[in-house]
């Protein structure tokens, strides 16, 4: 995008989740677009991308799931993108239906 303004938006877990691994979505309400990033811990080493170059003060919805001890957690949230933006988010359990529905908001 052509936009003066952009940041970072750094994704973390809880550390109490123990999360190994996630798919973290980023919907742009506004232009009709995502992004995908990926979160992995594994022996003490992380990989977390997190998202670059995003546009300051757009509406998107932030999404994360993940499979734990067979159960799918997830975490969904509607936000106005800020500069250097770091958030831990808190996995919740979530059944099939929830888990289709947390793109649609």
């Amino acid at each position: 995008l052509e936009i003066q303004s952009k940041t970072d938006l750094i994704v973390n877990f809880n550390p109490s989740d123990s999360i190994s691994s996630a798919n973290v979505y980023l919907v742009f309400k506004d232009i009709n677009s995502i992004m995908q990033s990926y979160y992995f811990s594994y022996n003490g080493k992380t990989i977390n991308e997190g998202f670059r170059n995003i546009p300051v003060g757009y509406n998107v919805r932030l999404v994360a799931y993940t499979i734990k001890d067979e159960k799918v957690l997830s975490y969904a949230s509607n936000m106005t993108v800020k500069d250097k933006q770091t958030l831990t988010l808190a996995m919740k359990e979530t059944n099939d239906i929830e888990l289709k529905k947390l793109f649609n908001n």
